[in-house]
């Protein structure tokens, strides 16, 4: 894996620090997809990121990575945040197919009522 030196792009699997967190937060250094777009990315220096569990737990808000994603485990879109990228050790691991991306965004449009 390799450190990001420019912002990262919607849909791609990165790993990063999920400290602090607080209460039952995701914590500690993980895989995390994507959703927020290079440009908003870069003009801010944040992104919009979704945590990724080896350990799903059966959540309706939890979608399975697909087969030929280079990290396995679960999206937890109920989880998502903003975070600093530049400042929590940002590293590429892969892509997320465009199936996958679109469950994940059609479930977080479901908890913050997008129509």
């Amino acid at each position: 894996m390799k450190h990001l030196a420019s912002a990262p792009e919607r849909g791609d699997l990165v790993w990063l620090d999920f400290m602090p967190q607080s209460g039952r937060e995701i914590d500690k250094r993980r895989p995390a997809l994507i959703l927020s777009p290079k440009a908003f990315n870069s003009a801010t220096g944040f992104v919009a990121a979704c945590p990724i569990t080896s350990k799903g737990r059966g959540s309706k808000f939890e979608v399975a990575l697909d087969d030929i994603s280079p990290i396995s485990g679960v999206i937890l879109s109920h989880q998502f945040k903003t975070l600093d990228w530049r400042s929590r050790e940002i590293q590429f691991a892969g892509k997320v197919s465009k199936e996958v991306l679109n469950e994940v965004t059609a479930r977080i449009a479901a908890i913050v009522c997008f129509e």
